[in-house]
């Protein structure tokens, strides 16, 4: 599991940085406390036989509907780094082990990929 939480908080944390002029020491700190989030949250919830279980719930949602994800919303608050529709304007994100492989991907809500 914490491999996969790595590459989430790697990849929106390249995402905050594209978009925000984020001190160095702030997008650290963001990284940090939203690894310790993910993990407590997700703390349970992973079957390392079968991956694909659970990913409904190992879901990072954000986008009209769902303009506040519990967890980045904490890491955000406890960094000091903004949190706003602004800030974090883009589509849907599913983050989950899709495949057998150890690695986590990011897929839209938009796009033709189905996961069952």
């Amino acid at each position: 599991m914490k491999s996969e939480i790595a590459a989430v908080v790697s990849f929106l944390k390249r995402l905050v940085k594209l978009k925000n002029k984020v001190e160095v020491e702030k997008m650290d700190l963001f990284a940090e406390r939203l690894t310790v989030a993910l993990q407590e949250k997700f703390e349970g919830h992973w079957v390392p036989e079968k991956p694909s279980k659970g990913q409904a719930y190992r879901c990072i949602r954000v986008n009209a509907f769902h303009k506040y994800d519990p967890e980045l919303l904490r890491a955000c608050r406890e960094s000091g780094v903004h949190y706003g529709t602004k800030t974090h304007n883009y589509s849907s994100l599913y983050y989950g082990n899709s495949q057998k492989s150890p690695e986590s991907s990011p897929v839209g809500d938009r796009g033709a990929l189905q996961i069952p």
